[in-house]
């Protein structure tokens, strides 16, 4: 993976899904198709990180912990030229931190935003660490469940 452009630490992860308060550490890649930047701005309903502006095959990342409650969600606003305007949360305790969810979860969360995956349908991906496994999904813009369908690659 390419150098970090930024890193940002923020307030407030469960290890192994099992515990509140063990940190997270959450990566974004920029890997759009068109090599331009990647404009994301993230927040949770305690947190706004601002607008972040990540050059084609560089990183941003953040640090949290989950909630006491493990309601922690972060959601991310993703523009880019020619690409338009999306959302997806980029954190939520059910998929990325429960020993029971679709995905294994992650202490870090590594996405690749943009690069093609198999279903051509599906731009954000996280991937394990060493890149081989990725889990990807579809933009949360309307937030339905129905839009954001697991597609293993």
């Amino acid at each position: 993976m390419s150098q970090t452009l930024c890193r940002t630490q923020t307030q407030g992860s469960g290890l192994g899904g099992l515990f509140p308060l063990s940190p997270k550490h959450v990566v974004i890649h920029n890997t759009l198709a068109n090599g331009g930047v990647l404009n994301v701005h993230c927040n949770s309903i305690n947190d706004d990180l601002g607008l972040i502006h990540i050059p084609w095959d560089k990183d941003w990342s953040f640090r949290f912990r989950v909630n006491i409650w493990k309601s922690t969600k972060f959601r991310c606003h993703f523009t880019w030229c020619g690409g338009g305007s999306h959302y997806f949360n980029i954190f939520t305790v059910a998929r990325d931190d429960s020993p029971l969810g679709e995905t294994p979860d992650c202490r870090e969360c590594i996405w690749e935003v943009g690069k093609v995956s198999t279903d051509e349908k599906t731009p954000m991906c996280r991937v394990d660490g060493d890149g081989v496994k990725r889990y990807c999904f579809g933009w949360n813009d309307d937030m339905s469940l129905r839009n954001n369908k697991i597609i293993y690659c």
